[in-house]
């Protein structure tokens, strides 16, 4: 069974992306674990446990109130929800929880690609995740579940990557009955041909799923229009520091990527070598 950390601030855009990793996780055997950080400011001594306690007993409030609304909606998850309210920064609670759990996923909610920015190359939140290796689900604000059809998967073509990265992307493509498209950028400098592909055919064997090659001179752009043209539902990427991945959130770059803020984006973490 995999182990899903679901983080809410108690925001609308938090309980968004809660209830879209349920239906996403559902055809998979799951559990989930939602978590609340809470953190006082700067107070004296005797304020500070003062503060801390009334802090905490707000966090357990939010939080039974939220599990209490989702397993309305979702019954089947009576034994299969619980809740942690954690002392601490959002990157200090999640690495609480990581110790406390065999986490397989974390699930956050975003509001913008300034945001997944952010997560994706440099905030506390992503040094905790990078150093984990677990995939995070990021959840477009107000985005409603729908049954993904078709989840892209880019890679750049000179990294190399782990098996268990294509198999676990095929798993969740296959639980939906969906179709893997693996495809990577060509810029024109290396003229890229399907033998790119060829070391990933074995960690695909057996999953429904097609390779393409994008010939585009910006990558950003190659990916933001691949994914409105072939109607990608869920992309997938591979982040290593200084793959393509860091270079397309750069700032300048930005403003391009709005049509990605629109989909969910999985992204797997990887140490460079």
């Amino acid at each position: 069974m995999k182990t899903v950390l679901l983080l809410t601030d108690f925001s609308d855009n938090s309980i968004t992306a809660i209830r879209y990793s349920i239906n996403f996780f559902a055809n998979q055997d799951c559990k989930f674990v939602l978590m609340h950080a809470y953190m006082s400011p700067n107070a004296g001594a005797s304020m500070l446990v003062s503060i801390n306690d009334i802090l905490h007993k707000e966090a357990v409030s939010g939080l039974k109130e939220i599990k209490e609304h989702l397993l309305t909606e979702f019954p089947e998850l009576e034994n299969k929800l619980v809740t942690e309210a954690v002392y601490g920064d959002i990157a200090l609670a999640v690495k609480v929880i990581m110790n406390d759990y065999d986490i397989h996923y974390i699930v956050m909610g975003t509001k913008g690609i300034s945001n997944l920015e952010e997560m994706l190359v440099g905030s506390s939140v992503s040094h905790i995740i990078k150093s984990v290796s677990v995939p995070v689900l990021a959840v477009p604000n107000k985005l409603k579940f729908e049954i993904p059809k078709k989840i892209g998967l880019a890679i750049d073509s000179e990294e190399k990557y782990k098996d268990s990265v294509f198999t676990e992307t095929s798993t969740v493509a296959e639980s939906f009955n969906a179709k893997l498209d693996l495809f990577t950028i060509d810029t024109g400098e290396n003229k890229l041909s399907n033998g790119v592909f060829e070391g990933y055919k074995r960690a695909l064997n057996g999953s429904n799923y097609t390779l393409n090659i994008v010939q585009k001179d910006n990558i950003a752009e190659g990916i933001q229009e691949y994914v409105s043209e072939a109607d990608i539902d869920v992309l997938a990427m591979i982040a290593k520091k200084y793959s393509f991945l860091s270079r397309i959130f750069h700032r300048s770059m930005t403003k391009n990527m709005a049509r990605m803020t629109t989909i969910p984006l999985l992204v797997f973490y990887e140490q460079n070598a």
